[in-house]
């Protein structure tokens, strides 16, 4: 029987969920952190900077498994309250497919212009599992792109309300991916103060356990099951800039699923008694 394709496994997703992980337990701003995925277009930056480079997988632990089939969510629309609105400063959250939109009231706003605002953050996501369009003055109506793949929660300040539905045979499974992540730092001394690169391992490695960046990763709709560390090492300086660089294997589990629309039913299954 041939295997599930590899186009989706979310690739985006999982970068950017791992970046994210990676600049917090280097305790950096996200959107500002020095680090990289190698690729072979990118530009080198400049040091020092973290580079992380996937090296294996995803590889299946175990039996995917295939549930019954069941009625899931395929058409959902998140009305924006108006205590969203109310003051400058009230929040309005929700979660699509485990990734976490939010957006602060400004001075003038109503439920349209903050409706207009979170919608913009829901078209910009990578690889959501779902669509998104306005409707009305205050909704957002968001569609499954994939079987099985929307999931909608309100959080603060609106209400999400199942539309319409479909038949689905989700399929649940585990991945491990291998992650290398490599620091390269400068070749000039270290300022006091300043870490060095294998301060960098140092902080990823104890980042593994740290509860709240796993939260993070659940707000960037990638949930971690488990993160183990394969091996650290450090290596002589090399490259243009004679940089010292120090590397560990990072192995990260996560759940997967997927799914099959079922045309209908089995309604009725007839048993033939033998006659005696």
């Amino acid at each position: 029987m041939a295997g599930p394709t590899k186009s989706w496994f979310p690739w985006l997703l999982f970068q950017r969920a791992v970046g994210t992980w990676a600049a917090g337990a280097l305790q950096c701003d996200p959107d500002d952190a020095p680090i990289v995925w190698a690729d072979f277009n990118i530009e080198r930056p400049a040091l020092p900077y973290l580079g992380l480079q996937v090296t294996s997988g995803p590889t299946r632990r175990g039996q995917d498994a295939e549930s019954w089939p069941q009625l899931l969510p395929s058409v959902v629309d998140v009305q924006v309250l108006p205590s969203a609105v109310a003051a400058t400063g009230d929040a309005l959250r929700f979660f699509v497919n485990g990734e976490l939109f939010e957006h602060i009231a400004a001075l003038g706003d109503d439920e349209e212009a903050a409706r207009d605002a979170i919608l913009a953050d829901v078209i910009a996501s990578v690889q959501l599992g779902a669509t998104a369009v306005a409707t009305g003055t205050d909704t957002i109506r968001l569609t499954a792109t994939e079987p099985g793949l929307l999931s909608v929660e309100a959080s603060v300040g609106c209400t999400a309300t199942i539309v319409s539905t479909a038949l689905v045979a989700v399929t649940k499974g585990s991945r491990e991916i291998r992650v290398r992540a490599t620091a390269y730092g400068s070749g000039e001394p270290q300022a006091a103060g300043t870490l060095g690169v294998a301060e960098w391992i140092e902080l990823l490695v104890e980042g593994t356990q740290v509860p709240e960046l796993r939260d993070a990763l659940r707000r960037q709709g990638y949930v971690v099951t488990r993160t183990t560390i394969l091996q650290t090492r450090q290596s002589a300086m090399s490259g243009a800039e004679r940089e010292p660089r120090v590397a560990a294997d990072i192995m990260f589990s996560c759940n997967v699923r997927r799914g099959r629309i079922v045309d209908s039913w089995l309604d009725e299954v007839v048993l033939k008694t033998p006659v005696v």
